[in-house]
């Protein structure tokens, strides 16, 4: 949650204070430092059984074509692969994705899971080699991997992203993509953008309002089971 902002000020000063001594640091290159749990089709099958769900859940491939074409045709899937996230914002691998360009996907969103008041805006997720197209930047691509900055929107960018941006000022938090620092998300990403045009998605944390991004598989289905969510990768 936001209380990372304020670990991170510490280990930003950690950091500046050894560099001047020369001591020797390892730099912080990934957000994705939590737990990583491998699942079988068994052990997937057995926790649906366990929520009493086995007759309302198909279990499918994962095939990230077909799943950009479900979320341009409106509907919304949670994402719940690899390590977690550390840090105030969902970076993909615990996030709710949809289609950033409809507006109404907002209020589907916060009807479907999130219960948010209807003024907060959504972020979304870029890939970095499209954000000049979305966006102004006015520092580094790698400063806004983390969906912390504000950006203001390019006159495309508020046209491709209206469900993710403020409806006021049509600023953004964008979080920039790259192979190198998710390949599964950026090629999902990717994907869409094959399909739409827009090399771009809605990303909201994978929690109920008020409560803390999914951590587990277990997490995960509980908040999959306790909304009205189409699909969970």
């Amino acid at each position: 949650d936001d209380s990372s902002q304020a670990m991170g000020a510490a280990f930003t000063f950690i950091h500046q204070n050894n560099s001047k001594q020369n001591i020797p640091i390892k730099n912080f290159v990934s957000a994705y430092l939590g737990n990583n749990e491998n699942y079988t089709f068994e052990s997937i099958s057995e926790l649906i059984a366990n929520f009493g769900k086995t007759n309302e859940v198909k279990i499918l491939n994962y095939d990230a074509s077909k799943i950009a074409n479900y979320l341009a045709n409106g509907l919304i899937f949670a994402r719940c692969v690899g390590k977690e996230e550390f840090g105030a914002r969902a970076l993909g691998n615990r996030s709710i994705l949809a289609d950033p360009r409809k507006i109404s996907v907002k209020k589907k969103i916060n009807e479907k899971v999130k219960n948010r008041d209807f003024w907060m805006p959504f972020a979304c997720s870029v890939l970095s080699d499209f954000s000049s197209d979305y966006f102004i930047l006015d520092s580094s691509q790698s400063s806004y991997s983390y969906m912390t900055l504000c950006a203001e929107t390019t006159q495309k960018g508020s046209q491709d992203l209206q469900a993710a941006i403020h409806p006021y000022d049509e600023t953004c938090r964008p979080h920039l993509v790259t192979k190198e620092n998710n390949y599964e998300y950026y090629n999902l990403i990717y994907e869409f953008g094959k399909v739409t045009g827009v090399y771009s998605l809605l990303n909201t944390s994978f929690n109920h309002h008020g409560s803390p991004i999914v951590s587990s598989l277990e997490d995960a289905f509980d908040v999959f089971f306790g909304s009205d969510l189409d699909g969970l990768i």
